[in-house]
């Protein structure tokens, strides 16, 4: 998948056509894993957002819904949100960052989970991008965010994800993990519902989330766990052997 085809995107908020394509892909790699998943979850012009509506309504206002949900799956009990990036030869480091402030914002939509997923063509970019960003992230901001860089391969005409990790702020290196397996790890609740205050408005916005996207699962298929288990029995496991 050569994802450095796509440049000059605009960095808004949504995501561009390169990145669709690999939130497609890892949709069908997550599957087998899920209760559902579901890709661009666009909340902004969703009935979620309109003021005569049970949300606003219970809040008392209309919430901005901002940013849009790139990748959204539900494991367990536990609904998990991710914002997906992706870089191509030369990648920038501004909108990388970018990035980081838009899964920050996924917290007030009350998931429990939250991502921030870069996926890379060039090893060169992802150890110098991903290693100040991991160290950023992990040792210097301290943010509840699980945040996991990507090096994308082909293999037999399949694409695989490699997950890469942390060595140094000038080092990073394969972990040997499989993506469907690291996808699922996540290692930091948001407390925004897990702290010792959890945020009243971030509760009912969860709540009106998950029915919101259940009845968009239902518009398009009656049982979807059925239906992905069906799927998963044709195209057989896509995780590690």
């Amino acid at each position: 998948m050569p994802i450095g085809q796509v440049r000059g995107v605009p960095d808004n908020g949504t995501m561009n056509c390169q990145e669709s394509e690999i939130a497609a892909t890892m949709k069908e790699q997550l599957m087998p894993y899920c209760n559902w998943i579901r890709t661009e979850s666009k909340l902004s012009n969703s009935s979620l957002a309109k003021p005569d509506r049970e949300l606003s309504i219970e809040l008392g206002y209309v919430p901005v819904l901002q940013p849009d949900i790139d990748i959204c799956f539900s494991i367990g009990d536990e609904l998990c949100a991710v914002e997906l990036k992706s870089f191509g030869s030369g990648g920038r480091s501004d909108s990388f960052y970018t990035g980081i402030g838009q899964a920050l914002a996924l917290q007030r939509y009350g998931v429990d989970r939250i991502a921030l997923w870069a996926v890379f063509e060039d090893e060169r970019d992802l150890v110098r991008l991903a290693s100040a960003a991991w160290y950023f992230v992990r040792n210097q901001a301290l943010l509840s965010l699980d945040f996991t860089p990507y090096l994308v391969r082909e293999d037999g005409g399949k694409t695989c994800f490699e997950v890469w990790q942390y060595l140094s702020q000038s080092r990073a290196g394969s972990s040997g993990c499989y993506f469907s397996q690291s996808a699922r790890n996540f290692r930091h609740p948001n407390p925004l519902i897990s702290g010792i205050s959890p945020d009243p408005d971030s509760r009912v916005i969860r709540r009106h989330l998950q029915g919101w996207l259940e009845s968009k699962l239902r518009e398009t298929d009656i049982n979807p766990i059925d239906r992905l288990m069906a799927d998963y029995q044709d195209a057989g496991p896509t995780g590690p052997m």
